[in-house]
């Protein structure tokens, strides 16, 4: 399954954000079932802004980190950070203000 396609599905069930999932489990018949998180607040009580993908199956998004007006050298900092040496590696990286940024590697 393409990361796309997963936060397609995590959208559904208004999850903005894999920081809110605990657990996600792929169905026999395609679906995702999720075991939530903490449930991140959106709006005026909460984050002005959605989570930046910045990663997606092991390839920089170039636009969100020139949004974000971050570099190359500042995103692979902060992967060595989390000792991950290959963004091959990465499955999904997203940054949230306030929370920095989340890395999901990819499973072996």
């Amino acid at each position: 399954m393409e990361v796309n396609e997963l936060l397609g599905m995590l959208r559904e069930k208004d999850i903005f954000s894999i920081r809110e999932v605990r657990f996600a489990f792929i169905e026999t018949d395609g679906n995702v079932s999720v075991i939530k998180g903490e449930k991140l607040q959106y709006g005026q009580a909460g984050l002005s802004e959605l989570p930046t993908p910045l990663i997606m199956d092991g390839r920089i998004v170039r636009k969100s980190l020139q949004r974000l007006r971050k570099s190359d050298s500042w995103l692979y900092h902060e992967l060595k950070k989390k000792s991950i040496d290959d963004i091959q590696e990465v499955f999904y990286a997203e940054y949230l203000e306030g929370h920095g940024l989340l890395v999901q590697t990819q499973l072996k």
